[in-house]
């Protein structure tokens, strides 16, 4: 449980996203081998953050690329919208990890929405 609520710690200390992907990372590979169900927990919990992160970056490209190629007029669009895309993040930051904590606390998995498994690709 604690190592999905340890992913909400970029919202405590500090905006940065990496935060809340560290804190699982370090949690998963210090318990993994003395809890052996912790893996599948962490390795999930890492995978969504990666996740987020990726599409953050992903956006952000695609901003710059059209705003560009636009010459400047695709900022227009591009902002708002970067702020619909990043409060959606931000929100799904904040409410996937809770739903996976409540589910761990039950003794059950949960399996991130819109997550890629990175992990389990390169596994």
């Amino acid at each position: 449980m604690w190592l999905h609520l340890s992913g909400l710690s970029s919202y405590v200390l500090t905006a940065t996203p990496l935060i809340g992907l560290v804190a699982p990372i370090v949690i998963w590979q210090m318990k993994k081998d003395i809890m052996p169900k912790i893996d599948g927990h962490g390795k999930d919990a890492v995978n969504f953050h990666l996740s987020l992160l990726l599409y953050a970056f992903a956006f952000a490209i695609i901003a710059i690329v059209f705003s560009f190629v636009t010459l400047g007029f695709g900022a227009i669009i591009m902002v708002p919208l970067g702020a619909v895309v990043g409060g959606a993040l931000w929100i799904l930051g904040l409410l996937f990890p809770i739903l996976a904590a409540k589910a761990a606390s039950r003794g059950q998995t949960y399996k991130y929405p819109l997550t890629i498994d990175f992990f389990r690709l390169f596994a």
